[in-house]
């Protein structure tokens, strides 16, 4: 009686088609890692620079930072971070705001308390009870009445101006430029390694 026992240690080397296979899997897994990462970013750099009133940067919403995740078989294989917020653009690159109407309201310390202060949906310029525009020698202002009586008193609570200078304070493109530079390759390489290692 004969007895065959098989070498379960030893097997074919991997194909060149095989090893491709596994080098796009890889690619396309550290590069969806980079993006995860540069999305996070993006959305730390958007909430520590501007006055962020909703969660509207989750990516369940429809202007939220979101990902698209990379494709081993795509070609190029990529992966994208993007978002609908228009708004953003502008900062990106500093220039001027026009206004959708007539005029832009900035508004005062006296509305606005501190540069990241929320504005409430009351003292937004249509919504504030006793108000009235001055022309002044320096342009439209739109005014407050408070109290009553001896109290009372007018309070300049927004300037009006035809256009508005915005400074460029990148919260996308610059954030997820550092991140790609800094994590890209190892996320690839790491990944690239753990394929090549788990192939079957």
């Amino acid at each position: 009686m004969k007895l065959a026992v098989k070498d379960r240690t030893t097997r074919k080397p991997p194909t060149a088609a095989e090893i491709e296979k596994q080098l796009r899997y890889g690619t396309a897994v550290g590069l969806t890692r980079t993006a995860q990462d540069a999305q996070e970013s993006v959305v730390k750099a958007i909430k520590g620079t501007f006055n962020v009133r909703s969660n509207w940067t989750a990516k369940s919403n429809a202007k939220g930072i979101r990902i698209q995740s990379a494709k081993k078989n795509d070609t190029p294989i990529k992966a994208q971070v993007r978002t609908n917020a228009d708004w953003l653009e502008l900062h990106e690159t500093g220039g001027t705001k026009e206004p959708k109407g007539k005029l832009l309201a900035i508004p005062t310390d006296v509305i606005r308390k501190t540069p990241l202060a929320k504005i409430t949906k009351a003292k937004r310029p249509k919504n504030l009870p006793r108000s009235f525009i001055i022309d002044t020698p320096s342009g439209a202002v739109l005014f407050q009445r408070k109290y009553r009586g001896k109290r009372s008193r007018i309070e300049p609570a927004y300037v009006l101006e035809p256009t508005a200078h915005i400074k460029k304070q990148s919260t996308f493109y610059e954030p997820i430029g550092k991140v790609v530079k800094r994590r890209a390759r190892k996320h690839i390489d790491r990944e690239i390694k753990k394929a090549i290692r788990t192939m079957k």
